[in-house]
Formats: structure tokens, C-alpha cells, sequence
């Protein structure tokens, strides 16, 4: 929790200083109403990211416990509450795209009082400064973990950074649309995937601490045949639905134009839906087994190197307009997760090996 605190004013100062050139970055320089509008939200967001990492934090304990379905309960409850207050603060109050932030804030923060509930009252750890002692072993093990772990969320941010960039070039803003509501729906999409292979983390870490090695190989195989049969039916129902979830955000006249393409996104996407198990479930054994770094390394190379260099080549020499970057995706994907799962797959064995 002293380390939730020390990171969130660092996210708070450097946004403060650096959130108008980075929203440059990504594009929203080209309008002074866009900038306004992505400078109200995230001025909220930052000033109030103190309940945003504090809730994460308290969800991995409560993981770790075990306790998922405390984390499920806190978890929908924000969702929920965030969905009520939305209108509330936007149209009723009229308080624009700032008000969108402030219910975020809020939600969030209404959270963090209920977990901190819990805590003292219904969980195994219970916070208290009687008992904290200072560890250097137990503070290196956290940073070697969470660090890589963190530094995975800013490979994303990157990530979507610099394809988003590349759509603005080779087909502009309606591009950027597409994409970013089409992904909304592949993030909901892909969540009973990701509560599989979130899942890992703990189960191995579990095994591994117990000495119980000859596990590793078969929650692997397990986690990956649930996952895998999630994402099949996902991705079918996707693929099926796209034209009919499209129509959900193109139902006004300025957007029916987007129609089209959002539909054909999310049934791309849907490919990107079935390989994905292989991949996450590879970065949530390296992290239950304290390998944070090894997991941070798959991240990039999948990330940073394989879906950058496909979306841009198909972009920029080939041409494919915003295709391209949804096909880097899917592409990029694929050949990580192939490289992810070989090299869980050959580390679990020389564990068994050594150790077993």
C-alpha cells in the first residue's frame, strides 16, 4: 500500500506536466475542442488515480487470497455504479466529458471504501501500521514482480499510441473511431478468456511455492484447453454478431458510416479472440513464478516489435490502409503467443527437471 501511494503521485505529477504534449502525440492537437475535451478527462482521471491504483492493488491480494468472488462483487459494482452516474453527471448535470471522468472518480473511490471494508472485517490480511515492519526481501520481491508487471500496462498504452498514429495517417480520424469502439467490444469480448488465464497466476504460484512442480505442466495444459474453448465460442459469436453489435454504435447519422468497417473489425478481431489464450496464459506463468522480467520480454516482443512492424509494413509500404493495422494485430499476435507458449512450455520442463 506505501507503494500505491509513492506511485500514484509520480502518475500525478508527471500527468500533470506531461499529459498535454503526450494527447499531442496521439493526435488530439489536430482540433483545440478535441484537446479540451481529452484535457478535462484526464486532468479528473490523474488527480483521482490514487482510488484507480489503490483498487487494483487491493484486487491482487484479494486474487492472491483466493477470494475471487469478493473481487467479482467489487469489480461489477464499479462497473455498475460508473454506467448510473455516467448520464447523471454528462447530461443531467451537464458537466460534459468532465463529468464522464469525475463518475469514473467517483466509482472507483466508492470501491476502494468497500474493500477497505472488507479488510478489516472479512479477509485474511487486515491492514494495520502495528504490524507493518519494513522488509527489504518482501519489498524486492513485490518490485520484481509488479515492476515488469506495470511496465506491461505502458507497453500497451504505447502500443495503442503508435497504431493509432499510424491509422491517422493513412486513413484519419474515422479510423481511430473504428478502431477504438471496436476494441471496447473485443475487451468485453475476450473477459471470460482473461478470468482463465488471470486465474493461472495465483494456481501457479500456489504449486510452485509447495514444491509441487509436476503441477506446472498440467495447469498449463488445463488452463489452455478451457481458454482456448472460451475463445472458440467467442470468437464464433463474434463473428456472427459483428454486424449487429456495429449497429449499436452507429445508430446516428453521423456515424452509419461506420458501419461497415466496424463490422469488419470485429470480425477480424475475432481471429485475434483465438489465439490469445496461448500468449496470456505464457505471461501468467512466468508471473506466478516470480519471473515478472521473463513475462515483461514476451510483452514487448509480441507488443512492441511483432504488431508494430505487421501493422506498419502492411500500412505504410503495402498500402492496406487501417486494415493493416487490424491484421498487425492478429498477426503480431499469433506468432508471440507461438513464442510465448514454446519458451513456458521448455521453462516448466527444466523446472521439472531441476527441481522435481
Amino acid at each position: 500500500m506505501f507503494l500505491t501511494v509513492i506511485f500514484t503521485i509520480i502518475v500525478m505529477v508527471s500527468m500533470a506536466l506531461f499529459l498535454h504534449p503526450i494527447l499531442e502525440i496521439l493526435g488530439a492537437g489536430v482540433s483545440i475542442y478535441t484537446m479540451g475535451l481529452a484535457l478535462s478527462y484526464g486532468n479528473i482521471l490523474f488527480t483521482g488515480s490514487i482510488f484507480l491504483v489503490f483498487t487494483a492493488t487491493a484486487y491482487g491480494i484479494l486474487l492472491g487470497e483466493g477470494n475471487v468472488k469478493k473481487t467479482t462483487y467489487a469489480m461489477s459494482f464499479g462497473a455498475i455504479l460508473n454506467i448510473i452516474l455516467d448520464p447523471i453527471f454528462i447530461y443531467v448535470l451537464d458537466w460534459g466529458m468532465a463529468g464522464a471522468g469525475l463518475a469514473t472518480v467517483v466509482s472507483l473511490g466508492v470501491v476502494s471504501f468497500i474493500v477497505l471494508y472488507w479488510f478489516r472485517k472479512d479477509t485474511y490480511i487486515n491492514f494495520s501500521l502495528k504490524c507493518f515492519g519494513f522488509s527489504k526481501d518482501i519489498l524486492k520481491k513485490i518490485l520484481a514482480v509488479g515492476m515488469p508487471a506495470g511496465a506491461e500496462f505502458i507497453i500497451i498504452a504505447i502500443l495503442e499510441g503508435i497504431l493509432i498514429m499510424i491509422l491517422v495517417t493513412v486513413s484519419g480520424t474515422d479510423a481511430v473511431a473504428v478502431y477504438s469502439l471496436g476494441w471496447v467490444v473485443i475487451m468485453i469480448a475476450i473477459v471470460p478468456i482473461l478470468s482463465v488465464t488471470d486465474s493461472v497466476v495465483p494456481v501457479v504460484g500456489a504449486s510452485f511455492g509447495a514444491g509441487r512442480y509436476e503441477n506446472l505442466e498440467t495447469i498449463q495444459n488445463y488452463s489452455l484447453k478451457i481458454a482456448t474453448l472460451i475463445a472458440i465460442i467467442t470468437a464464433v459469436t463474434t463473428f456472427i454478431l459483428a454486424p449487429y453489435i456495429a449497429e449499436l454504435f452507429t445508430y446516428s447519422p453521423e456515424t452509419i458510416g461506420l458501419h461497415g468497417l466496424i463490422t469488419d473489425f470485429l470480425r477480424v478481431m475475432s481471429l485475434f479472440c483465438i489465439v490469445i489464450p496461448a500468449g496470456y496464459i505464457s505471461l501468467s506463468i512466468f508471473q506466478g513464478l516470480g519471473k515478472g522480467l521473463y513475462s515483461l520480454i514476451l510483452n514487448i516482443v509480441s507488443d512492441l516489435v511483432l504488431m508494430v512492424l505487421f501493422a506498419y509494413i502492411l500500412a505504410i509500404p503495402l498500402g492496406m490502409g487501417q486494415y493493416s493495422v487490424w491484421w498487425g494485430i492478429v498477426i503480431g499476435d499469433i506468432i508471440g503467443s507461438i513464442i510465448g507458449f514454446v519458451w513456458s512450455k521448455l521453462y516448466i520442463k527444466k523446472i521439472i527437471t531441476t527441481k522435481g
